[in-house]
């Protein structure tokens, strides 16, 4: 039986980011275009998220002075106003990298990296919720479309199942599942469209407050 422990929410694993001028033939070889147009006071990005592999960054001048962005730790050249400059990223870890318009930070965003499911899988759950912890019948769990069938197994208080998918990268999304009674039991399916890691929890006060939470890992 696995216990549950009180456990700080971490942020997305550290990714490798590479990034070369690219010429116009190379460019159309990438696999994810992105866009990035800034100014003196602003930036914008589309998409916002894309997948795991390569892509080619293409960072538009709009402003009136000349501007470069850095993303991950790398920067393009000083772009003039009016005048546009591309990037090749190899994009391998899931993760958030904050981008910046220079010089000065004069804005920031953010490009968020998900590792979509490939192969999504129909999977069944057990749950157990005691006094004390989430008991899980594996703690990991396949992409694609998860029931779980929850059991509060404590004689005497209620406790619920919630999911937090936030962490997979994708559109925060919170699941809550049913209060139950000592006893009950109730099921709940989920689609997963998205590996890496949910947070499951109860929204019960005394359990948030005895640190009544785990992290699963979605593969």
């Amino acid at each position: 039986m696995l216990a549950s422990a009180r456990i700080s929410r971490t942020a997305f694993a550290v990714a490798t980011v590479s990034l070369a001028v690219l010429s116009p033939a190379s460019a159309t070889a990438a696999t994810h275009p992105i866009t990035i147009t800034v100014t003196e006071s602003s930036a914008t990005i589309s998409p916002a998220t894309v997948p795991i592999g390569p892509a080619v960054l293409r960072v538009r001048n709009r402003g009136t002075r000349p501007h470069a962005v850095s993303v991950a730790g790398h920067r393009t050249p000083s772009i003039a106003a009016g005048k546009s400059a591309e990037l090749a990223l190899t994009l391998t870890k899931r993760r958030a990298y904050k981008y910046t318009v220079l010089p000065g930070a004069t804005a920031t965003g953010w490009l968020t990296v998900v590792d979509p499911c490939t192969r999504p899988t129909a999977t069944t759950i057990q749950v157990t919720l005691t006094t004390n912890s989430i008991d899980l019948s594996t703690p990991t769990l396949t992409c694609g479309t998860v029931t779980f069938e929850v059991t509060n197994a404590d004689p005497s208080a209620y406790h619920d199942l919630s999911l937090d998918l936030s962490l997979l990268g994708g559109a925060k999304r919170q699941v809550f599942g049913p209060r139950l009674g000592p006893g009950k039991t109730a099921t709940m399916r989920v689609t997963l469209p998205l590996k890496g890691n949910i947070y499951v929890y109860s929204r019960q006060p005394e359990d948030s407050e005895n640190g009544f939470a785990r992290y699963l890992v979605v593969r």
